[in-house]
């Protein structure tokens, strides 16, 4: 399954009573993208759209809006160490997924 299937599920469980914070969605989301994958989806950061990017890197709200916002602004992204400066984004999680990036 792809992460956005990972999202899906705990979305879906959720539904169903989970009762999960944000910071265990995403460490959650990212164990099971990272671990139950052979090998993980690829994104393209300049046609992701926020959700998309916040499923499969694993990100807040926040930090997948930040990426969107500086790539309309700035146009697209070259490489992943772009990705990783933009302001409000954890670099280590960009880092971690930089095998995950397509431009």
């Amino acid at each position: 399954m792809s992460a956005a299937d990972w999202s899906q599920l705990i979305v879906s469980m959720q539904a169903n009573g989970l009762q999960i914070s944000d910071a265990e969605f995403a460490t959650v989301l990212n164990y099971f993208a990272t671990n139950l994958n052979l090998a993980p989806a690829k994104i393209n950061v300049n046609k992701a759209t926020a959700d998309d990017l916040k499923a499969a890197l694993a990100l807040t709200d926040k930090e997948a809006s930040a990426i969107v916002k500086y790539r309309t602004d700035h146009g697209d992204f070259k490489d992943w160490r772009q990705v990783a400066a933009v302001d409000g984004v954890d670099p280590k999680k960009i880092q971690a997924k930089k095998d995950s990036l397509t431009f």
